[in-house]
């Protein structure tokens, strides 16, 4: 019996050596940012009189008749596998304010709040994702919700700071409207587009994440096309990109910054922010067409507008150990246990021995 324990006790000894260095808990952590407010659109007629803001505006009755139109909206919201989806929108030219959409711990977040809600880097004590989103006016007078478009987007979504439960997936948020418009020129004229922007672009991963497998992004992108419905003659094609000139259709008086970047984090510690604000002055973004709209002809205005987060966490959770390289002490504990575990064989066959000749 006294032999059986001593074994165990050295079987034990040279355990533990070996499960020195095992498997560690797996930490997240990070956030992904994305909103996009595009100000006071406005169609106006080019006077090439090198003051484009004071352009006189176009009105429905006026320079142009409505022939048919609508917005359309969509936010979506996921965490885990759950999903958010506001019910999508699309219908006349109207305002359109979907409800929030939140999954997770979202305390304190309001309806049309398009800050951080977790405050620009600052360490995440929270796991949520949220979209949101408000359309309201239009770029032309005399249609509901008065001349001087705003549209504004959210997406956000954060992973607390130390998670250790099981977060694989992906969490994110996608929110986006369109505008599309027909309408038919009564007079020619050269459109002009004209708009402000804010921008705020943000992905950040802690730098104790473990595993590294981790990414964050958020994007978001803005755009107008006007194009002849019978001839398909393109006349505006323009992403403002922040450089001037590289406008695919049309021709470029203002480009403030990028409207079509994203940022991102792949490594533990990795941050990347974005803020731009062209407000406060004349228009920060400007663009007219190459050529006129033609009286009697018809035309179709698509803008879109949209901002994605990204949070991919591919294995949080325990895992499995990685088998150590055994340090000095440690060998010598596992030296120490297969040396007595060898002696004590020894014994036993000379005790069997000894039996066997008496």
């Amino acid at each position: 019996m006294r032999m059986v324990k001593l074994r165990a006790m050295l079987l034990a000894t040279a355990g533990a050596a070996v499960a020195i260095g095992a498997a560690t808990e797996a930490q997240a952590g990070g956030e992904a940012f994305a909103r996009l407010e595009i100000l006071d659109i406005t169609l106006r007629d080019w006077q090439d009189d090198g003051d484009f803001s004071d352009d006189p505006t176009i009105a429905v009755g006026g320079e142009v008749e409505n022939l048919s139109g609508g917005n359309s909206a969509d936010a979506q919201a996921s965490l885990n596998q759950t999903t958010n989806s506001a019910i999508p929108v699309t219908g006349v030219l109207a305002n359109i304010d979907l409800p929030l959409q939140c999954v997770g711990d979202c305390t304190g977040i309001g309806q049309n709040d398009f800050t951080e809600a977790a405050g620009s880097g600052d360490t995440s004590d929270r796991t949520f994702s949220r979209a949101d989103q408000i359309l309201e006016g239009a770029i032309l007078a005399g249609l509901p919700g008065g001349v001087g478009a705003n549209a504004s987007l959210v997406g956000e979504v954060d992973v607390a700071e130390g998670t250790t439960s099981d977060t694989s997936g992906t969490t994110e948020t996608n929110v986006g409207t369109v505008t599309s418009l027909d309408i038919l020129a009564n007079e020619s004229f050269i459109p002009l587009i004209t708009l402000d922007a804010i921008q705020e672009l943000e992905a950040r991963l802690s730098a104790n994440a473990v595993p590294p497998q981790l990414q964050a992004q958020g994007s978001s992108r803005w755009s107008i096309l006007i194009e002849d419905t019978e001839t398909g003659d393109v006349v505006l094609d323009w992403e403002p990109d922040g450089t001037d000139g590289t406008i695919a259709e049309g021709i470029e008086l203002a480009d403030a910054f990028d409207l079509t970047r994203s940022v991102g984090a792949a490594d533990p510690g990795d941050f990347e922010r974005i803020s731009e604000d062209s407000t406060g002055g004349s228009p920060g973004f400007a663009a007219r067409g190459a050529n006129a709209l033609e009286a009697g002809q018809r035309y179709r205005f698509t803008i879109r507008h949209t901002a994605e987060t990204d949070l991919r966490v591919s294995e949080v959770g325990p895992q499995p150990p990685t088998p150590p390289v055994p340090e000095p002490a440690s060998l010598a504990l596992i030296g120490t246990g297969l040396a007595g575990i060898g002696l004590l064989s020894v014994r036993s066959r000379r005790r069997r021995s000894a039996k066997t000749a008496a």
